[in-house]
């Protein structure tokens, strides 16, 4: 965080950060500079408050812009929504202006709405491109061209916004991007994009060749589906140059001060770093003041602590956001963070030195009233799949990581084994240890982790799988006589990554060490809600995908490799444990605040449709019972939230597990949580 010489002292409104935390810094009106550019990004891992920093910002930046009759909009990318919730509105695909925010529109993505309006756009200029660069007919092309595409949120996120840039319909487009895997695979995705276009061009080359060749002219215009081509490539250049162009756009990091989540930030920082992003500022929510509060001092210490070992960070310059009670949701909260973001932009501040706060030994403190313990957490038996879900920032990776631990505890003769599906992996930093793409043991003989990288596994498929792709594509585009055209094609599209790249190579990783028969339980850390449900959607899928390939495959007299037909197998194996409540089991993870609970509720709805059994919701980080007004009203609102969900449902386990003061960091905190989930009701 960026450190400036001490000046006259300044405090945040509402907040509890004692003014001599805070400096003032170089005046400089971020605001101002958002208000200026074409595209802010707000990132970081899941439950840090992104939407929440998306929608004030918008609401700030609108309320400064409004006598120049600037346009604003707030757009969603992330496949499970939470603006309107965030806005306390209906909001939909299409942007709906904001309630009494002149200037201030909002939408949320339809990335399966979108692809279908695409492809229904521009069908008739893919046929004629896969027709020209292709072998097959055109009942194969219609029938591929009807599958559905995994991983299009992403690709149709980058299209809708290049789009939007495209039209200049709005002066600023402020993005609220999914938790940090994917918010990456979206930035990154402009490039992928034109790869795949420069591959459709490729295929095109040998027509352009016989066209010139048999027309007699060495230059010929381009048609409709060449047209295509070279305007849809434009349109993604435009949003790349965009998204890297530094007085255009601005990527902003938002974290909480917690080890785990600084982290990520770090890892989110050199990731950008490669893409040519490189944020200015660094959003800090939920920050806790000094207290006479045991359990709010006790936070306060933790994260003091979480700053000063924050260093790939130091770069930034900070926004502190202090830790409102209840939570913030609708516009009247929404304005005391709108009033906090005006404030720092009039006034900016720095925390500075933050472990010279008031010792907390000189103050008198109250203690919380003593936790008790709910009803524990019952793991089926006999189950060989656990998966740990729900909407980002609720401790899905912490309860994963206890879990593991429980089962290697209670079954060892057993072997356990942690896998995360989430491309941003946190399962090390929970642990406190490192780990890698190969199983490794921690914290007991008989429990096992890995996290895995989806880039490095696609590369050792194409090892492995190399022929059958080559057979595939040498179906595709030639009779037996290998031109350079045809080659060079093949080679293009076999060194292309599909767009749900990480849950495919989690897929068939997850896939692979199930039929080892090394592990008999494996806990899963999955992806926030929107991309769990791709991976659990993705067998249908690619079996799916699959079926149309080997149809082709006999129709122009190949066979498909036993590798291809082993891969479909075992998908279609997967697939069955998925549905089949004796072998795999859910477990929902929620907080108890409505924009949680909202998501945690459509989740269930999901599962239910893709006949995944679910019957335990846990409901992580309830705050202790104090006579702390912050303490007070926050568990006052989860409380309500926590009644209200088990009355609309009777049919599910709702169990409870508390907020630790210490964020859960290595293995001592990991057995903490494990001891509170998995002990009886009443018992130490």
């Amino acid at each position: 965080m960026r450190r400036s010489p001490a000046q006259p002292v300044a405090t945040l409104p509402g907040a509890r950060l004692p003014a001599e935390q805070l400096e003032i810094r170089r005046p400089v009106s971020f605001l101002d500079e958002w208000s200026r550019a074409q595209l802010v990004f707000f990132g970081g891992k899941g439950g840090v408050g992104k939407t929440t920093m998306a929608a004030a910002a918008g609401m700030a930046i609108a309320r400064r812009s409004t006598p120049d009759g600037r346009r604003i909009l707030v757009l969603s990318v992330d496949p499970a929504h939470s603006l309107g919730d965030s806005l306390g509105q209906p909001v939909g695909a299409k942007a709906v202006p904001v309630q009494d925010v002149d200037g201030l529109w909002a939408a949320e993505l339809d990335a399966a709405s979108l692809a279908d309006a695409f492809s229904k756009e521009n069908i008739e200029s893919l046929r004629t491109l896969l027709d020209r660069g292709t072998l097959l007919d055109r009942s194969d092309i219609n029938s591929l061209l009807d599958l559905t595409l995994p991983g299009v949120d992403e690709v149709m996120a980058v299209v809708e916004i290049a789009r939007l840039l495209e039209e200049r319909e709005w002066d600023l487009i402020l993005v609220d991007t999914a938790p940090t895997g994917h918010a990456l695979r979206f930035l990154a995705m402009p490039d992928e994009m034109k790869r795949w276009i420069g591959a459709l061009d490729v295929m095109q080359r040998k027509y352009r060749y016989l066209r010139r060749h048999f027309s007699g002219r060495k230059r010929l215009p381009p048609d409709a589906a060449e047209q295509f081509l070279t305007d849809f490539y434009g349109k993604v250049e435009k949003a790349r140059e965009i998204f890297v162009a530094r007085d255009r756009a601005e990527f902003v990091p938002v974290a909480i001060a917690e080890p785990m989540a600084f982290a990520e930030t770090e890892r989110l920082l050199r990731e950008l770093a490669g893409l040519g992003l490189h944020p200015k500022r660094l959003i800090v929510n939920q920050l806790i003041g000094p207290s006479t509060c045991m359990f709010c001092a006790a936070r306060n210490r933790h994260q003091l602590s979480a700053f000063a070992a924050a260093t790939a960070s130091a770069h930034l310059e900070l926004l502190p956001v202090p830790c409102f009670p209840g939570e913030v949701r609708g516009p009247s909260e929404l304005n005391r963070v709108v009033s906090v973001l005006e404030h720092l932009a009039d006034k900016p501040v720095v925390l500075e030195d933050l472990m010279d706060a008031v010792p907390l030994k000189r103050r008198r403190l109250r203690r919380p009233v003593e936790r008790r313990r709910g009803d524990p957490l019952v793991l089926r038996k006999g189950t060989r799949f656990t998966f740990f879900g729900g909407k980002g920032g609720v401790g899905k990776t912490s309860l994963a990581a206890a879990a593991g631990l429980h089962l290697a505890g209670a079954n060892p003769d057993k072997r356990v084994l942690l896998f995360s599906t989430d491309p941003a992996h946190s399962m090390a930093d929970c642990f406190g240890v490192s780990l890698g793409p190969d199983v490794v043991p921690v914290a007991a003989d008989n429990l096992f982790a890995c996290e895995q990288d989806a880039e490095e596994l696609f590369e050792r498929f194409k090892d492995r799988y190399g022929h059958s792709i080559t057979d595939i594509f040498e179906t595709l585009t030639s009779s037996g006589v290998k031109v350079r055209f045809e080659k060079e094609s093949m080679e293009q599209f076999a060194s292309l990554s599909p767009p749900a790249v990480d849950e495919i190579m989690f897929l068939k990783s997850v896939m692979e060490l199930a039929e080892s028969g090394q592990f008999d339980r494996i806990v899963l850390d999955t992806a926030p809600t929107g991309h769990v449900l791709r991976f659990l959607e993705l067998p249908e899928l690619a079996h799916a995908w699959l079926r149309a390939i080997f149809k082709v495959l006999i129709k122009y007299g190949r066979t498909a490799s036993g590798e291809m037909l082993d891969l479909a197998r075992s998908l279609r194996r997967f697939q069955a444990v998925l549905t089949d409540a004796a072998q795999a089991e859910f477990v929902v993870v929620s907080v108890a605040e409505q924009m949680v609970v909202r998501e945690s509720e459509r989740l269930l709805e999901h599962l239910s449709r893709l006949g995944i059994d679910c019957r335990e919701v846990v409901f992580n980080k309830l705050i202790p019972k104090s006579k702390c007004g912050l303490c007070r009203r926050t568990r006052e609102v989860q409380e309500g939230h926590l009644a209200s969900f088990r009355k609309a449902h009777p049919g599910l386990c709702v169990i409870s597990a508390p907020l630790f003061a210490q964020p859960i960091a290595g293995l001592a905190a990991v057995r903490d949580l494990e001891s509170v989930l998995f002990s009886a009701k009443g018992k130490r």
